[in-house]
Formats: structure tokens, sequence, C-alpha cells
């Protein structure tokens, strides 16, 4: 397994730094930027289901040389098997999340909004009812607490 993983890392490293990352990094080209991008969130995702499956899958004849073999296709430039992957399956995966969190956002936001509407009601309404008040019956509730208190001490 570990030389599967470090094959992985030398091959990406290899490709890294032979072409990509001058042309990306002295052109400041954005499609390249995206491209290893997509390249690098296929191979999270590869990585984190190798550590799941591997156990399992390990036996199968050949099975080191198909991981190498699979990120070679993924890095490929001619077979661009990260973009093919990221575009077919991962994008439209985190597309339709986005939709369903931004529903929930806007919900949150709604009621939020009528909770805020009832509290600032009960508010006034509340202030409107001690406004409304006659003042001998605010000077009877005063005068009753501050009788209360006088009793207590």
């Amino acid at each position: 397994m570990w030389v599967s993983n470090l094959s992985h890392f030398t091959v990406t490293a290899v490709a890294w730094l032979k072409d990509s990352l001058t042309t990306a990094v002295k052109s400041k080209d954005v499609k390249e930027y995206v491209k290893w991008m997509m390249y690098w969130i296929i191979f999270a995702l590869f990585t984190t289901v190798e550590a799941i499956t591997d156990t399992f899958v390990c036996w199968l004849p050949f099975y080191y040389e198909l991981k190498i073999a699979f990120v070679v296709w993924l890095l490929s430039p001619y077979t661009k098997g990260s973009s093919v992957l990221y575009r077919k399956f991962v994008h439209p995966t985190l597309s339709s999340k986005e939709k369903v969190k931004r529903q929930s956002y806007d919900t949150l936001v709604h009621y939020g909004r009528k909770g805020l509407n009832v509290a600032a009601t009960a508010a006034v309404m509340a202030a409107t009812k001690v406004l409304l008040t006659p003042c001998s019956e605010l000077h009877n509730t005063m005068h009753f607490r501050s009788s209360a208190l006088n009793k207590s001490n």
C-alpha cells in the first residue's frame, strides 16, 4: 500500500513540477489552476475511497498496477481523466447540494424575519399597554411593590 501511495505522490509531483506548475505560475492561466483544482479534488476522493476499500480488494491481481494506471489516467492531458470525473460526478453533486443549501438559507431567513416581527409586535403591545394604563393604577402597583419590599426587610 505504501508503495502505491508513494508512486501516486511521485507521479503527481513529477507531472506538477515538469510542465503545469511553471506554465500556470508564469502565465497565471486560470484554466491551469482549474485543471489542477479538479485533479486534487478527484485525487482526494480517490484517496479517501482507497483508504476504506484497500483492505478488502488489495488481494486482487494487478490491484496496485491498476491504481497507478488510474492516477496516470487522471493526470494525462490527453485523457483529461480528472476533468471528466469532476464534470460528470462531482460538479453535479455539489451543484445540487448548493441549491438545497440556498433553499435552507432562504427558509431560515424567512422564519427569522417572522420571529422578529412577532417579537417586535409583542414589545410594541407591551409598551402600549403600559402607556395606556392610568397613572393611578401604575402608582398603586408601584406602591404595592415598595410596601412589599419594606415588609420583607
